[in-house]
């Protein structure tokens, strides 16, 4: 009996979850969904064309991540997990453990 591998969209909620409750830091956040997106995109995975765009935000929103903003196209910590957070409740609703 061989095990199915983990659906990547299953990988990138786990990583969602454990940020926005406090269980990694931003730095492990941001290192843990890069490799995931860099596997998902060298071994081709196809995702969704919604869920696509969900990744893309925030692939883009992790990539303006800086602990001291400087400009403007700089984020911090309370702007990414925002981001996060917004993004997160229109892909999986109330289905996701989200910070109250």
């Amino acid at each position: 009996m061989s095990l199915k591998p983990i659906p990547s969209e299953t990988i990138y909620k786990l990583f969602i979850d454990r940020y926005l409750n406090d269980h990694v830091v931003v730095e492990e956040f941001i290192r843990s969904f890069f490799e995931q997106w860099r596997r998902d995109r060298d071994t081709g995975q196809n995702h969704d064309e919604r869920f696509a765009r969900l990744i893309d935000r925030i692939f883009t929103s992790c990539d303006c991540y800086n602990a001291e903003p400087e400009g403007p196209l700089e984020i911090s910590e309370l702007d990414l997990k925002t981001e996060v957070q917004l993004l997160t409740y229109i892909w999986w609703g109330d289905k996701s453990s989200r910070r109250k």
